[in-house]
């Protein structure tokens, strides 16, 4: 049976992966850190050329400011900080281009999409910037747009754990709930027309 998150061990990154839609780099934290994959301990370790710590994106209670560390482009203007908006577009260095999307004004979660061909490290198809909840469904305020489904699955924080949320019956690793159930590192979680997987980041990838 797959372990719980250990006491007092911050779930500060893990991977969620869809069936049918794609995976996801999903970070906890308020400040996430963007640099190179293995250069040095960062939230987003990005297989490509920029610096090892090359920028970071804070979030607080209101939304998300981008401070740089190196040469950066937010809407095809230079900076050095600014405050972040929905669908604005970030270049780090010459070749990385990322779409910063707020899919909702009643969520602070936010994602980052690859509009050049990179990836992280583990390869995935966007990072997930998760304040309180993340919406996975098929209407315009999902977090991840999951168009074959017919209901949103609510992905929610409650300390350092994250829960599960379905408008119907679901199944937690095999065993049928029927509101909200807490996830382990591991855990499959499958619906009628739905199935997701979270997957841990062994602590000497942070």
């Amino acid at each position: 049976m797959a372990s719980a998150p250990r006491e007092g061990h911050s779930m500060r990154r893990f991977l969620l992966w869809i069936d049918g839609v794609g995976g996801y780099l999903v970070c906890l934290g308020e400040t996430i850190r963007i640099g190179r994959a293995g250069a040095g301990a960062v939230d987003v370790p990005l297989v490509a050329d920029v610096a090892q710590h090359h920028a970071e994106i804070r979030r607080d209670g209101e939304g998300y400011f981008l401070e740089s560390y190196a040469p950066t482009w937010l809407d095809g203007n230079p900076v050095r900080q600014a405050v972040m908006h929905d669908r604005c577009r970030l270049q780090l260095g010459k070749h990385v281009i990322l779409r910063f999307v707020r899919s909702t004004p009643l969520s602070l979660s936010a994602r980052l999409d690859f509009e050049s061909g990179h990836r992280t490290h583990p390869t995935t198809d966007g990072v997930l910037l998760m304040a309180h909840n993340l919406i996975l469904g098929p209407g315009p305020a999902a977090h991840v747009c999951c168009r074959d489904w017919r209901h949103n699955v609510i992905l929610f924080r409650e300390r350092d754990e994250v829960w599960c949320r379905a408008g119907r019956p679901f199944r937690v690793d095999g065993v049928p709930q029927e509101r909200a159930a807490r996830l382990t590192w591991s855990s499959l979680v499958e619906g009628e027309d739905f199935a997701l997987r979270l997957e841990e980041i062994p602590p000497s990838e942070v």
